[in-house]
């Protein structure tokens, strides 16, 4: 037997359903809630890609455009913004109310491996945020001691702080610094660049050269087995001063 048929046989029964249905239906719309001003939460992703010694012009040219480029058509994007500064570059995509943060990230991972080999070489890693390039650190966490280093314990705070803080619902990006880490500026003279026909990305190469820890291969004896390792690496401003940079009519520069 239809539902119709038995509201018809008996009109009591369909009377009391109907005014179930409306009891219901206005007891479930008074408790909607109901905002003025509704909250819309947005994905943003942003982009940095470093060039160092580039000027912004440069910057813009060589890693913003290609980005942008590359990132075009994306499903999902609502808006593209991009800022180019000296030496960095920094891409901000807006995408569609509702759209899976994690679906924007990976979407976004493919396109630039994808498109990896448009980048110049002197370029690093693009590295991707979930947020928007303006926001600013709320907090900042220091670490002491009166024993280690600055180096270990920047060690420590990328090993073991940082995985966990970057777990935390609504944290979108975690940076260390401070490490205390060696670095070496080399300062070339123009004048002895042109007098022995040399560029700075001749210097470049050659730091590159004589600067590498790469597998040699395998050392197998009766019993063991060793793993051989070419370190071949300049410590010192007295070995980056001797260092040969390319071999010029017999004679070495």
């Amino acid at each position: 037997m239809k539902i119709s048929e038995i509201c018809i046989q008996r009109p009591v029964l369909a009377w009391v359903l109907t005014f179930l249905l409306v009891i219901v239906g206005l007891i479930g719309g008074s408790r909607l809630p109901l905002l003025q001003y509704p909250k819309m939460e947005r994905a943003y992703v942003t982009i940095e890609t470093q060039l160092p010694g580039a000027a912004p012009e440069m910057v813009e040219s060589q890693i913003t455009k290609v980005i942008e480029e590359s990132l075009a058509g994306l499903e999902g994007v609502e808006e593209i913004t991009s800022t180019s500064s000296v030496e960095e570059s920094k891409v901000t995509l807006e995408f569609i109310p509702g759209y899976s943060m994690e679906s924007a990230t990976n979407n976004i991972r493919d396109r630039l491996a994808k498109n990896a080999d448009k980048l110049i070489d002197e370029a690093t890693k693009p590295i991707l945020t979930q947020s928007r390039a303006e926001e600013k650190p709320i907090m900042n966490l220091a670490l002491t001691s009166e024993t280690l280093p600055a180096s270990e314990l920047a060690d420590y705070a990328e090993k073991n702080i940082k995985s966990d803080i970057e777990s935390v619902p609504g944290v979108a990006r975690v940076e260390v610094f401070g490490s205390g880490l060696y670095i070496m500026h080399i300062y070339l003279d123009p004048a002895k660049l042109a007098a022995h026909n040399i560029t700075a990305s001749d210097v470049k190469m050659a730091i590159k050269r004589h600067n590498i820890e790469k597998p040699a291969g395998k050392l197998i004896g009766k019993d063991r087995e060793y793993l051989v390792t070419t370190v071949a690496t300049l410590s010192d401003a007295e070995e980056f001063d001797q260092l040969v940079i390319a071999e010029k009519e017999g004679h070495l520069v």
